[in-house]
Formats: structure tokens, sequence, C-alpha cells
């Protein structure tokens, strides 16, 4: 069975919390690890779904945290009620198809912020990797 094609539009960006830790005394850095985590959140009344994006940067060798990011993407869903739907638990659930489609755009809009953010920082290099939100097959 084919999934139905949701109409939605990006119709904003928030940068929720940003936080850069001065440069180490040791100087030198010697590579990052990037944790990322997303949340999806839904504004039922404006018909909006939030995928917030977390990122820390931490320093590879001794893992000290650098610097921290959060970035909210508001996508609007065309026909909300029809596919956000509220369950038992009084939960949204979001078809699967469309977080799929809107995880990795927040997540790459989030990189571009990171990456103007850091511009001219001792964390210049600090490039967020392409992130993999690919869901496993399940036959």
């Amino acid at each position: 069975m084919d999934n139905p094609i949701i109409n939605y539009r990006f119709a904003g960006i928030e940068i929720v919390h940003k936080h850069m830790e001065p440069m180490p005394p040791e100087g030198t850095i010697n590579g990052f690890i990037f944790d990322v985590k997303v949340e999806v959140k839904v504004n039922a009344p404006n018909k909006i779904v939030l995928p917030v994006v977390t990122v820390t940067i931490k320093e590879s060798s001794n893992k000290i945290e650098l610097a921290n990011f959060g970035v909210s993407c508001f996508f609007q869903i065309e026909d909300f009620e029809k596919y956000i739907v509220l369950d038992s638990k009084g939960l949204y659930t979001i078809p699967y198809y469309l977080d799929d489609a809107i995880r990795p755009i927040a997540v790459s809009t989030t990189r571009g912020i990171m990456f103007s953010e850091l511009r001219g920082t001792y964390l210049n290099g600090a490039v967020l990797p392409i992130v993999n939100l690919t869901r496993p097959k399940i036959d």
C-alpha cells in the first residue's frame, strides 16, 4: 500500500537555545563528537508539527562539552486532522512517512544555523556531519 501524499510547508524556524563554552585552556581540539536528538512536538490549534533538534558538540578526546544548540522547525500540515491523530493516551501520532520527511529537513536546517553561528569562532570547523535518519526496513 502506498503512503498518501501529505502536503506541508516550512512555516518557520526558531533558535530555542545556543551556548558555546570558552576555548579550552589547552587550545587544541583533536576532533568533535556530535550528539544529535530530534523530538517531534505538535501544536494542534495552529496545525503545526515541530521537530526540535538538539545538538551537543563535544571534544573527541576528553569528551568535554563545547557547545549546544536547540532549533525548532515549524511545519504547517494541510488536512492536519486527517493525518495527525490523537490516540487513546491523549498523545498525537504522526504518520511515519511524514516524520521521515520532516526530520532530515530539520536536522539539515540546524546544520546551516550551526555553521553560521560558529563561523569565526574556535569551533569554525565543527560542521555537523550528515545524519542518517532512515528507519530500518520491517518485513
